[in-house]
């Protein structure tokens, strides 16, 4: 599935993952001009821009000729790393490991590997282009890291279930577009059908114990490999320190047996520290069973929203209890017995809320609350409306003028007192 860049529609994209579904995987051409061209890519001038240079050959970003703003990554590996008797994989492993990659349904927690062809020089591996970052960069406290955490085991699932382990697991091969994780780069990828690479492959820090003393790799290391990629996103340092040859593996493995271990300002919670030694348990058949397995731990259990509704129960009054007397409403409050006044909420306003005329029945006598009056031992006093609920007498332009106003025609008496009250001067 070929990704857009952030600002196209779902259409767009829908419509190039369909596109790439035509493409013929395992197919030669003569040139990787000619590759794009086929495959419905521009190859003019900057169509084709190097984007970053892995491991094991370069990635370009690569725009369809069809779909303006419509990205495809390729990756270019020489073929020689494969003829190499020292290779990692030999060429029809590699074929194999991709042809199982691409039975691997399509998702949002892996990235989408659309073909792997070839020419007289190169291998070049079609796949969707991520618009994102990796977690390399510092993240957002534990909230975000249980969500990455979390569809990244979900991608991880998704391998193993197919047969097939990442064997790089790491802050670089793990990528966020928005709210999207997305596991990358399968060049370390190994299927069941395959033996041992014949060396140590991976980043360094991130590699199992059994990985550094049998090569044994399979999802129990990708699984160790999880359980570092959590504690470096929550303290910002590595568990256990491994240079990238793979020396000082003695040291490394000696810290590992001891177990992992935290600071006090670290800060992590004890659900993540659960989850961390259960990941990095030193024997893998001590460590978390499964990703699926990993999924359902305390740590990465969705928390309930507050804010959601909840069915309301009835309050039903279990039998072997008493049911309270029936209260029958009164019509107005005994002398002897005043009815209490409510206590008022702080944060509700001051003035009663407006009732409207048919709130209530013509035989339905008003309540002492809804009349406004106070009720105590012996009398009962209506208090008069506040300065603000007077009605307004006059609702012309001068409507808020403090001047007094001039008796005349169509104005009341109790104005015309207020213009003969009016101070003035003597003499004038």
């Amino acid at each position: 599935m070929a990704s857009v860049e952030m600002g196209q529609g779902a259409a767009a994209e829908d419509s190039i993952e369909r596109r790439l579904r035509l493409v013929r995987p395992f197919k030669t051409y003569a040139s990787f001009k000619d590759m794009l061209r086929l495959n419905g890519y521009r190859t003019d001038g900057g169509a084709a821009r190097a984007a970053d240079c892995g491991g094991i050959g370069s990635i370009y970003k690569v725009e369809s000729s069809v779909f303006k703003g419509c990205y495809s990554a390729v990756k270019v590996i020489p073929r020689d790393f494969y003829r190499d008797a020292s290779s990692l994989f030999t060429e029809e492993e590699l074929k194999a490991k991709y042809a199982a990659i691409l039975a691997v349904p399509w998702g949002r927690t892996t990235c989408s590997v659309a073909g792997l062809f070839q020419d007289a020089q190169s291998f070049y591996v079609l796949m969707e282009w991520v618009n994102g970052k990796d977690i390399q960069r510092p993240i957002g406290g534990e909230n975000e890291a249980t969500h990455i955490t979390a569809e990244a085991l979900r991608g991880l699932r998704k391998l193993h279930n197919a047969g097939i382990t990442h064997g790089d697991v790491s802050l670089r091969n793990i990528m966020t577009a928005g709210r999207r994780v997305v596991l990358i780069d399968f060049d370390n990828a190994l299927t069941s059908q395959m033996g041992k690479p014949r060396y140590l492959c991976g980043t360094a820090e991130f590699l199992a114990p059994e990985c550094l003393t049998d090569l044994d790799y399979s999802p129990a290391s990708d699984l160790w490999a999880m359980g570092v990629v959590i504690y470096a996103m929550l303290t910002r340092r590595f568990p256990f320190r491994i240079d990238s040859r793979g020396k000082r593996a003695k040291e490394a493995l000696a810290q590992m047996r001891q177990g992992v271990k935290f600071r006090r300002s670290d800060g992590v919670s004890e659900e993540a520290k659960s989850l961390i030694r259960g990941l990095l348990a030193y024997d893998k058949r001590d460590r978390v069973a499964s990703a699926d397995v990993a999924l359902k731990h305390p740590w990465l259990s969705p928390p309930t929203d507050p804010s959601e509704p909840t069915a309301a129960q009835p309050n039903v009054a279990p039998s072997d209890m008493p049911s309270a007397p029936k209260q029958t409403p009164m019509a107005s409050p005994s002398p002897a017995h005043p009815a209490p006044l409510p206590t008022p909420l702080k944060c509700c306003p001051s003035s009663p809320a407006p009732e409207s005329p048919h709130s209530h029945s013509p035989n339905e006598k008003a309540s002492p609350r809804s009349t406004g009056s106070h009720t105590s031992d012996t009398t009962t006093h209506t208090p008069p409306p506040r300065p603000a609920d007077r009605p307004r007498q006059h609702q012309g332009a001068d409507a808020d003028d403090r001047r007094p106003m001039r008796a005349g025609k169509g104005h009341t008496g109790r104005h015309r007192q207020r213009t003969r009250q009016v101070w003035r001067p003597k003499g004038t």
